[in-house]
């Protein structure tokens, strides 16, 4: 417990740090996951654990968001130029910056979908509906902030903390579901941004791994939104072996084959683990034939 609050305190100093860095732009910028969850009190926010601050940005005003972060002393972590590339080619955000003081690390997305994911989100729409937090900072509203968590879970091809953020997409539904016109709301939302499948997932997973009772008329709308393929009996079981914690034994082989699964999945995710491969593997061989 401890930790837990040692974590929360310097995340919050985190967050109150970089807005204050980024106020005299006059920019929206969104707090998302950990510290949106605390900002507004959540119920998944305490004893939550968490590496890094997440922010949602707009896209043309990167520039200066960088510049204003390197003046403040946060500089771009170092990594190989094929996955520096990945990132600027085809995910939702910038390569991860750390500061040089404090070594906090921070995540500046533009969107919440990769790129190269074929659905497309307008980030207008998610600033246009954000809200204030108790603190004055900016969250996503209750419809996007739980899309978010879906989209974390079963469409960005990143399971390996598959249980916390089951438990998040649970704990924020029910809190958010106890408006009556949230699941509305909600399912309307997921509709018109073309993301059935990930919540219909998430939705199944939580209700068979965690137990969580959800609406009726949830359940009704949601029951012809799955996949077709893989088999849900497959999806299911990669899902229940990716959550279960590591083992003491140091024997992961399955949990780790689900993993490297779930990773891959929706298949347009193959893109962002295969192509870097072997554009590493041609830029190598084009040094060796040099």
């Amino acid at each position: 417990m401890q930790r837990s609050r040692n974590e929360a305190q310097r995340a919050h100093w985190d967050s109150a740090f970089v807005l204050r860095v980024l106020a005299p732009l006059g920019l929206p910028v969104v707090l998302l996951k950990g510290a949106a969850y605390r900002a507004l009190g959540l119920p998944n926010a305490p004893g939550r654990l968490s590496n890094d601050l997440d922010l949602l940005v707009p896209a043309a005003d990167i520039p200066r968001i960088e510049a204003a972060l390197r003046t403040a002393g946060w500089e771009r972590a170092a990594m190989p130029p094929p996955q520096e590339r990945c990132f600027h080619d085809w995910m939702h955000e910038l390569p991860p910056f750390v500061h040089a003081e404090t070594g906090a690390k921070l995540d500046v997305h533009h969107n919440i979908l990769p790129r190269i994911d074929r659905v497309r989100i307008d980030p207008a729409m998610l600033f246009a509906s954000a809200l204030h937090a108790p603190d004055g900072s900016l969250v996503l509203c209750p419809a996007d902030m739980l899309l978010h968590s879906s989209i974390r879970l079963f469409r960005r091809g990143d399971f390996g903390n598959g249980l916390r953020d089951l438990l998040d997409f649970r704990d924020m539904a029910l809190w958010f579901g106890r408006d009556p016109a949230f699941w509305k709301t909600f399912l309307d939302r997921t509709d018109r941004l073309g993301l059935r499948v990930p919540v219909y997932l998430s939705l199944r997973a939580t209700h068979r791994l965690l137990g969580a009772l959800w609406p009726a008329e949830a359940i009704r709308r949601t029951s012809s939104w799955g996949p077709l393929w893989p088999p849900r009996a497959w999806l299911d079981l990669l899902v229940r072996t990716a959550a279960n914690p590591p083992r003491l034994d140091g024997r992961h082989g399955a949990r780790s084959v689900a993993l490297w699964l779930l990773a891959r999945y929706p298949l347009c995710l193959w893109r962002k683990s295969i192509i870097p491969k072997v554009q590493r593997l041609v830029t190598a061989r084009g040094r060796s034939n040099a």
